[in-house]
């Protein structure tokens, strides 16, 4: 029975929608919604997804061009993500090279490359001849369509109970529904919390 795994494993169901950051009052994602994010945002919302898959996901902090953007575990096997927000250029192939490098380097089990846009046919080809998994912005908006939006700043208290940045998160439910708190970005496996 072969470990890998694919982005149609393990999806939760849907869960409530939050407003959209653009103000319009939405409750959904939009191509353009997920293209208006800033680079931290993006890499933000798919680590979310790759959580809710089952992943264990963080970000690396490497910056909006240092190789990867995500490091993913299930067990004892690492996967490595890179994440590219672009408005208007396809990734091409050289980009997915890029990518089989770092998982040879770093000894991943695989690799995932999640983009706004779309890719090149050389590109798709070369993926899934070296078993990547490609992420184009249709299939990311089916895959996020289901999550809340992350509102990850670029400063922030670190998790006290494991480190990592924290996000804002709101209260579903009971009486302090709506409150603010700050959140671990590596919810659910980690529940660590701090006040606003």
């Amino acid at each position: 029975m072969s470990d890998r795994h694919t982005v149609r494993d393990n999806i939760s169901p849907a869960r409530p929608r939050q407003p959209h950051p653009d103000g319009g009052g939405g409750t959904s994602w939009s191509l353009a919604s997920i293209r208006a994010l800033d680079w931290r945002s993006f890499e933000a919302l798919s680590g979310e997804m790759f959580r809710r898959m089952g992943y264990w996901a963080a970000e690396t902090g490497e910056g909006p061009d240092g190789g990867i953007d995500l490091l993913l575990r299930r067990g004892r096997k690492i996967w490595v993500a890179q994440c590219k927000r672009w408005r208007s250029r396809q990734v091409g192939s050289g980009e997915i090279r890029e990518l089989l490098g770092v998982v040879a380097a770093r000894q991943a089990e695989g690799g995932f490359f999640v983009a706004s846009g779309r890719y090149t046919r050389p590109a798709w080809i070369f993926g899934r001849q070296n078993g990547l998994e490609l992420i184009d912005g249709r299939r990311l908006l089916e895959l996020v369509s289901h999550l809340e939006i992350p509102h990850y700043p670029a400063e922030g208290p670190r998790c006290p109970r494991c480190g990592a940045r924290m996000a804002v998160r709101a209260v579903r439910g009971g009486e302090r529904a709506g409150t603010e708190f700050w959140g671990c970005v590596r919810f659910p496996a980690c529940r660590g919390s701090r006040t606003l």
